[in-house]
């Protein structure tokens, strides 16, 4: 019979926010945290971990000199080990990738800064899923271990508690599965001593003791003999009882044969159903979005423009990613909070949004007075903040200080490009106040810009609405329904082939289930209730052609609201964009989505998701993805991509995208804002595709859809730089690089990409202004392996899906 060694954690879970704010967090974290001192003064053989900078700062700020050096001595000694290296505990599915870096980047610092902890034990024991690029996120900021509860699919469940968890790329971390959940003590300690015997992978077993908001009371002697009994009950033989943290139960396992797991721990059915959380709260997550992509846009900038002398706002931008961090708490962002909760989020994005701009604009700004814009009267500086080169559409507000009544944009070679106004105010003499207009930029370089300018011309006739229901451009033709205004068509014209199935649904149809007692926690109480956009006929349609567009306009009913939907096809650009307005929303317990019917082999179709920093396949249902889902039958592909929208149901030959989830009189607590009362505008564009699987293009296509080209009214002026260039470029762009930002020391600057296919890849970087020297390094920005420069470019080794980090220093 074998015997156990049996490990006791104890541990509090304490939710940064939830139905309560921050400042109730505190009080609870230092009534917590000070029970907990008070035992390791108190009894040499206690042990407790404790995760979040939010949590430990509030217990920190308040102790005293004599308590501090107290905590800290526990920490070096192994009895209070600080877990998670996170600045929270994250929703792992919702935020980008690189959150996911800098959650540990400014966790780990803090941790080892303020508390002299090295946090080696990652502890998502409550976060609603954990993608596969956890284990290299983790193995390359310096983390060794992972502690999880929820996520693990039906075929899984039988599977050890202790394992390699393994990445893509080949990264592995020593992980458990906290199979029991993540609470213990003596109410279920013979339950999770069961379990443990069922899952161990050896003779060693850990036991959590402690749970939400747990103020530790018990002594280790104490929990010894509750744990002893218990196992005595159920007839296991106990080789020893010690209370300990993580890290000292990982340790014990070195030697053992344990299995590796590749497996995609997302599935959100384990440990309840928290489905509901992807789209909760909609307008955080499309805001949550918005800040996601500025404040990288921005850092970008201020990177870039250290190069030329300017002065990097580290503490702007510092303070911006810490309030981000604050609202990927899982319960923050996964939108199951109080409404006092949610308005203080949507406050911090907001100021995150205006510290990206105001940075922005100053590196904008700092970067145009070097670009020569001599002899032009209104040049603008359009700017690709991406790393590879794009052609997209291009928006900005023109004044006019003189008589101007029409213009035209050219671009840096003196070419006329097209461009679609929006809407003009005009003076009283006729003349141009301001403008708002579209206009296409093509071939923008990567990492890089153009200018193009602005010319003032002779009136001519404008373009006004014209009927019918079908239009098209070089790519596609699209046709709607009349009676409905939904798609009944989406001709591929290169490939020549029908892109929708409408035998049944239609494409871009709304389509509202009724949920009965649905819960802000997760859990999804869908009905047979459903109401379908076809269901409501009568709409109006107008068209309208330009040079740069043509766009199909409906105005109609649905479920509780008015519905305004357009149809965008540009020029040059192979995309089909996508706008839904639900205006006057008044729905109730509802959750809604649209549908697009695909015409494709359903029986062949592989479904993509896109996850932090990685693309993988998932089954059919309902899952959270970052910006996209690809179905591709190995012939053929569509791809639907959200701007925050990311919650997508994929079943019955349908490629669907949640909209919201609407919830009327919650009970659980205070959230009438939940409802949704109101109006919401949501973004989304299709893109058909040729080929045995997701390329690179649709990447491209999903993050330039998320990421607009920048555009910055300018004066004439002389300077060094030409009007086209890149300051970064990357080969093969199939490593896209997210991430250009100083180093957190020194004077380097840091470079991170990831591969984006699944291919194994020599990357080579060319810059625009010569480096001295140039480094790998991880993501905690500590030194690998010296790069060769030559000339201005470095190249280097890139494994499939491979999260990679370059610093380099002039």
């Amino acid at each position: 019979m074998r015997s156990y060694q049996i490990y006791i954690v104890p541990h509090s879970h304490i939710d940064t926010c939830w139905y309560w704010d921050y400042p109730k967090m505190k009080v609870y974290a230092r009534r917590v945290l000070k029970s907990a001192l008070r035992l390791l003064r108190e009894d040499p053989g206690y042990a407790f971990c404790q995760d979040q900078v939010t949590v430990l700062r509030a217990f920190w700020e308040v102790l005293g000199d004599e308590d501090r050096e107290f905590l800290k001595k526990c920490i070096s000694e192994g009895r209070f080990e600080v877990v998670g290296g996170m600045y929270v505990q994250p929703e792992i599915a919702e935020p980008g990738g690189e959150c996911l870096v800098r959650q540990i980047l400014v966790g780990r610092r803090w941790m080892e800064e303020v508390l002299g902890a090295d946090s080696v034990c990652g502890w998502n024991i409550d976060t609603f899923g954990h993608c596969g690029q956890i284990p290299q996120i983790l193995a390359k900021s310096g983390m060794k271990y992972y502690v999880f509860s929820r996520g693990v699919p039906p075929e899984l469940q039988g599977q050890r508690s202790e394992f390699w968890f393994q990445s893509p790329d080949g990264s592995k971390i020593l992980a458990h599965w906290m199979f029991g959940h993540y609470g213990g003590g003596e109410g279920n300690v013979k339950e999770l001593l069961r379990k443990a015997v069922e899952h161990a992978s050896g003779d060693k077993i850990l036991i959590p003791w402690g749970g939400d908001v747990y103020v530790p009371d018990e002594d280790s002697k104490k929990i010894e003999k509750i744990v002893r009994k218990a196992a005595e009950e159920l007839g296991i033989s106990v080789e020893s009882v010690r209370l300990a943290t993580p890290s000292t139960f990982f340790r014990s396992l070195k030697g053992e044969s344990l299995p590796t797991y590749s497996a995609d721990f997302n599935l959100p059915l384990a440990f309840g159903d928290l489905r509901g959380t992807f789209s909760n709260r909609i307008e955080l997550k499309k805001l949550n979005r918005l800040a996601e992509v500025k404040l990288m846009t921005a850092e970008r900038l201020a990177a870039l423009g250290s190069w030329f002398g300017e002065p990097y706002p580290k503490g702007s931008l510092d303070g911006a990613w810490e309030r981000l961090l604050f609202n990927h708490f899982h319960d923050i962002v996964g939108g199951s909070h109080t409404d006092d909760v949610y308005n203080q989020a949507m406050n911090r994005y907001a100021s995150v949004v205006c510290t990206s701009d105001e940075v922005a604009e100053r590196a904008l700004d700092a970067i145009s007075r070097r670009i020569d814009t001599s002899g032009l009267r209104y040049p603008l500086l359009v700017f690709n903040p991406l790393s590879f080169s794009r052609t997209d559409v291009c928006r900005y507000i023109a004044v006019f200080r003189e008589h101007v009544e029409d213009f035209s944009v050219y671009d840096d070679r003196g070419e006329e490009v097209p461009c679609r106004v929006l809407d003009k105010r005009l003076r009283e003499n006729g003349g141009i106040r301001t403008v708002l207009f579209e206009f296409l930029a093509e071939d923008l370089p990567p990492l890089g810009y153009a200018v193009y300018s602005i010319v003032p011309k002779e009136p001519k006739e404008a373009f006004g609405p014209s009927e019918g229901t079908c239009i098209e451009n070089e790519f596609y033709r699209v046709e709607l329904e009349p009676e409905t205004g939904y798609v009944k068509s989406i001709f591929d014209k290169v490939n020549g082939r029908e892109v929708l199935d409408s035998s049944d649904f239609l494409g871009n149809e709304l389509v509202a289930i009724k949920e009965e007692e649905p819960d802000l926690e997760g859990r999804l109480g869908l009905t047979d209730k459903v109401f379908r956009g076809k269901d409501y006929p009568g709409c109006t349609i107008t068209c309208e052609r330009t040079p740069l567009a043509s766009v199909l306009r409906v105005e109609g009913r649905f479920e509780g609201c008015r519905r305004v939907q357009e149809v965008v096809l540009y020029r040059r650009i192979p995309r089909i964009d996508f706008r839904t307005t639900l205006a006057d929303f008044k729905g109730k317990d509802l959750f809604v989505k649209l549908c697009f019917p695909l015409r494709l082999d359903w029986g062949k179709v592989s479904i993509k998701h896109e996850m932090p920093y990685c693309v993988s396949p998932r089954p059919e249902g309902y899952y959270c993805a970052q910006t996209f889902v690809d179905c591709c039958d190995g012939k053929y592909g569509v791809a639907l991509v959200n701007k925050g929208t990311a919650g997508y149901w994929v079943e019955g030959g349908k490629l669907e995208m949640v909209l919201l989830r609407a919830l009327s009189d919650y009970k659980g607590y205070y959230a009438p804002l939940a409802a949704e009362e109101g109006t919401h505008e949501f973004e989304y564009s299709l893109y058909p595709h040729p080929g045995g699987g997701t390329s690179f293009d649709v990447v491209k296509v999903a993050h330039g859809f998320n990421n607009p080209i920048l555009v910055v009214g300018t004066d004439e002026h002389p300077g060094e730089l030409g009007r086209r260039s890149s300051f970064v470029s990357v080969a093969p762009e199939e490593f896209e690089v997210t991430v250009v930002k100083k180093a957190e020391d020194g004077e380097g600057i840091v470079l991170r990409g990831w591969e984006t296919t699944g291919k194994d890849a020599q990357v080579t970087m060319e810059f625009s202004r010569p480096i001295g020297e140039a480094w790998l390094v991880n993501l905690a920005e500590g030194r690998i392996s010296p790069l060769r420069v030559q000339g201005n470019g470095v190249t280097f080794p890139c494994k499939g899906f491979e999260i990679v980090s370059v610093m380099v220093i002039p």
